[in-house]
């Protein structure tokens, strides 16, 4: 009986404080059971007299029963720190002569009277420090909100400038078409008429043409008998009829070239009279300037009918280049200028919705920064642009491309804003390069650190508006 009475103040001073525990724990896990055991807590099975826990001795593969000695490698101690936050320390810690007031600031982690209690000190630091946190955080807020308000204004805007191209891209594709079938029968008429304008001339020269077809053969055979009288007749032959006969061809012979060179300098002088009304004809039908009646181009035409005729062989041939010359006519350029303007339009149109589907990260937050920051870090300096370019600088202000801005997201662990920056220049013997920007809530945009963890793959911390998150 009297040693029931001895254990019993000893169980209940184990339930009320153990040094080491924290106060859940110690009214949850670190209680004897029925028969005064411990349990160990990562394996209930394994159970010691509960007046061994602390006893500077490890019975606990997790260290569990040795909270407030040195004892276990693997166990932590609960340091209360009252009027500031808790914390745990390793074990191996504890009663080492080390003060560790960065976590254990109440000193708890020493035997009482070796490291005092700055709790009160960390507490207050920790307050200016929160509420400079708030302020920040706050201010960042309010810059942030500042950029997203930006970012969806230009969003809207692109939004609004796609919709405006593609109708002017519909609109000019209507209006071509207009013009390609415009052109059609504008072409086809215009030739229409200036076919039924040269139809006369052209019927007038058919005919010629078999007449001095005829005439032509029976020229051939005059002249081969003229040619067979003249050399074979008998000179001294007294016949005064073929004597002239025969004079007078020989004058034919002897002026014959000089006739045909006569006739080719006057073709030559045809040539480029008719050339001239031809081209005339073609650039006033085009463009529309004149009438078809007989104050205008038939009248001229008739003017020059005989010259026409005169170059009938020449007519056909024309036709083709009249042809072609309607075709390159006002509409011809208009519709060539509206194609122009329509490839131009249509390539617009695709910039601008490659931008708008282009990631800028949440919320859109960086499509507004085009801005750059730059820091100097050893003998370079970090050219940093939002969605451009980030560059390292020598001091001969020599850059090298790290990366171009690819994406931009949050990291759900850490909260940092994380934008990723590819393609750069190729290392020397080395990879392309690349970079890592890991951004932090911020009032300024500011590179913290550069690093290069990996061969010519770079790690940058920074702080920017633009991370901060409620």
């Amino acid at each position: 009986m009297k040693s029931i009475l001895i254990a019993l103040p000893a169980t209940c001073l184990a339930l009320e404080s153990i040094r080491g525990v924290s106060p859940d724990l110690l009214k949850s896990k670190y209680q004897p059971d029925k028969d005064g055991y411990f349990h160990c807590l990562n394996d209930s099975t394994i159970a010691i007299p509960f007046s061994k826990v602390n006893d500077d001795y490890c019975d606990c593969p997790d260290g569990s029963d040795e909270p407030g000695t040195s004892a276990c490698s693997n166990g932590r101690f609960y340091c209360i720190n009252e009027g500031f936050l808790p914390h745990y320390i390793p074990s191996a810690w504890v009663d080492d002569g080390v003060c560790d007031y960065e976590l254990c600031c109440d000193g708890s982690d020493e035997p009482e009277g070796t490291c005092e209690n700055r709790c009160k000190e960390y507490a207050e630091a920790y307050e200016v420090e929160t509420r400079k946190n708030e302020e920040k955080l706050k201010k960042g807020l309010q810059l942030k909100s500042k950029i997203l308000e930006k970012s969806r204004e230009q969003r809207q805007i692109l939004v609004q400038e796609v919709e405006a191209i593609s109708g002017q891209v519909v609109e000019m594709e209507n209006r071509l078409q207009e013009l390609e079938e415009e052109k059609s029968r504008s072409g086809s008429a215009g030739l229409k008429k200036v076919e039924e304008i040269f139809k006369p001339f052209e019927d007038v020269i058919s005919g010629i043409s078999g007449q001095l077809k005829e005439y032509s053969e029976r020229l051939l055979v005059l002249e081969d008998t003229l040619r067979k009288m003249n050399e074979e007749y008998n000179h001294n032959f007294n016949d005064p009829a073929v004597k002239l006969a025969a004079s007078t061809f020989q004058d034919y012979l002897a002026n014959h070239e000089a006739v045909k060179k006569e006739d080719g300098d006057s073709t030559g002088d045809l040539n480029g009279k008719l050339e001239e009304v031809k081209e005339q004809i073609v650039k006033e039908l085009v463009e529309g300037t004149t009438e078809f009646g007989a104050d205008g181009l038939f009248g001229r035409l008739q003017q020059s009918a005989e010259q026409m005729m005169d170059e009938f062989l020449g007519v056909r041939k024309e036709r083709k280049k009249i042809s072609k010359g309607i075709s390159l006519g006002k509409l011809e350029a208009e519709a060539e200028d509206a194609e122009k303007r329509l490839k131009d339009s249509r390539g617009l149109l695709e910039e601008k919705k490659r931008d708008l589907e282009r990631s800028y990260g949440p919320d859109d937050i960086l499509r507004s920064r085009t801005d750059c920051i730059t820091n100097k870090f050893g003998e370079y300096k970090y050219r940093l642009c939002f969605t451009g370019k980030l560059e390292q600088i020598d001091g001969s202000q020599h850059a090298v491309r790290i990366g171009s801005y690819e994406s931009a997201e949050i990291d759900e662990k850490t909260g940092e804003l994380v934008i990723k920056y590819g393609g750069g220049e190729k290392c020397w013997n080395g990879p392309i390069r690349g970079a890592e920007v890991r951004a932090v809530c911020g009032v300024k945009d500011e590179i913290l650190t550069v690093s290069e963890p990996e061969k010519c793959h770079y790690m940058i911390e920074m702080t920017s508006p633009v991370a901060c998150a409620d």
